[in-house]
């Protein structure tokens, strides 16, 4: 899970990334050559440009659905960067361009593996071994009892 921003000073191109599975949220306000970002919307508050006025578009999903999709905000132009994707923000031109760098599609539509259910049991167990392994690294001493969910 990530969000993050870099910046091309040769190319003058800011690069912002959001994790494939949108676990980290990454929002930005794009209006009039005005380009902000912010992992919270209390961030643009700050900035004198920044024009608080409700998409009342987006306070009809809410009131349907129970919240705003994705791209969408609760602010006229402002946006949520979909999971998955990427802004390439050419400072030059002031020109945004929103790109897909993952899809769970693609991933869905891979062709099915041939193997046996055992063999398909001792890689499930391996898979899932070596993922708690990696998530149980820690900077200070810990141990759990019962599971990884920290239940007894």
């Amino acid at each position: 899970m990530f969000a993050f921003v870099i910046y091309d000073e040769t190319k003058q191109i800011v690069y912002c990334v959001r994790d494939r599975a949108g676990i980290k949220p990454f929002f930005y306000y794009w209006k009039e050559g005005l380009f902000l970002f912010a992992s919270e919307l209390k961030a643009f508050h700050q900035h004198p440009s920044f024009e608080k006025r409700i998409n009342l578009d987006s306070v009809a999903s809410f009131l349907q659905f129970g919240n705003v999709p994705t791209p969408h905000c609760i602010f006229q132009d402002c946006y949520k960067l979909s999971p998955g994707h990427y802004i390439e923000f050419n400072v030059q031109h002031s020109k945004l361009d929103i790109k897909k760098y993952w899809d769970v599609y693609d991933s869905y539509n891979k062709p099915k593996l041939k193997i046996e259910f055992e063999e398909a049991k001792k890689e499930t167990e391996t898979l899932l071994k070596s993922a708690a392994d990696y998530r149980m690294i820690a900077d200070v001493p810990g141990g759990f009892e019962g599971g990884y969910d920290g239940a007894c």
